[in-house]
């Protein structure tokens, strides 16, 4: 059965997978990082968490290009691969800073990411890209950041992207 993953990457990484390259990382992120995961990590096409501890019910979910939100600082944004597989990757669990509160109390959501060592071309098959800019949209409308605030919480950072299929690759990234 084919699943639909995503990777935030650089464009070097990108450019090695569109050269059919083998993507390794043997990394143990685990060991400084608030994750289960391994190597290479993606998500799935809908990340779900719970970011209200007094509202267990309430679930938010968010697309790939919504992750970014509490993804900011960690993954490139360089961007974003939509892959095809029936590989199945290792599931893992990832603590974040919850984008959907802004008061600086360490508030972290739960998320499951899925993780790889290695990957190609030809076991994870590249279907479309997303580049993107980013734009400041605030979750809370009605409290607006100063710039050290905006400055520190990477989350206020929500991209806005154009996707584009993976056969404009060679059009769109290396004629840039």
């Amino acid at each position: 059965m084919n699943k639909k993953y995503y990777r935030y990457m650089s464009f070097k990484e990108f450019d090695k997978v569109m050269n059919n390259e083998i993507i390794i990382s043997l990394s143990n992120a685990s060991i400084r990082n608030n994750t289960t995961s391994r190597g290479l990590c993606f998500l799935e096409e809908e990340t779900k968490f719970y970011p209200y501890i007094d509202n267990p019910k309430h679930i938010e979910k968010f697309n790939p290009l919504e992750c970014y939100r509490f993804l900011s600082g960690i993954v490139s944004n360089d961007v974003l691969v939509e892959f095809l597989t029936n590989k199945k990757l290792k599931k893992g669990q990832g603590i974040y800073a919850n984008p959907c509160i802004s008061d600086f109390q360490g508030n972290n959501i739960v998320i499951n990411e899925y993780w790889t060592e290695k990957y190609s071309k030809q076991t994870m098959q590249p279907i479309r890209f997303c580049l993107f800019k980013l734009d400041k949209t605030f979750l809370n409308k009605s409290w607006k950041p100063n710039k050290y605030q905006q400055f520190y919480c990477p989350w206020f950072n929500t991209p806005k992207g154009i996707w584009y299929d993976i056969s404009e690759y060679d059009k769109i990234i290396q004629k840039g």
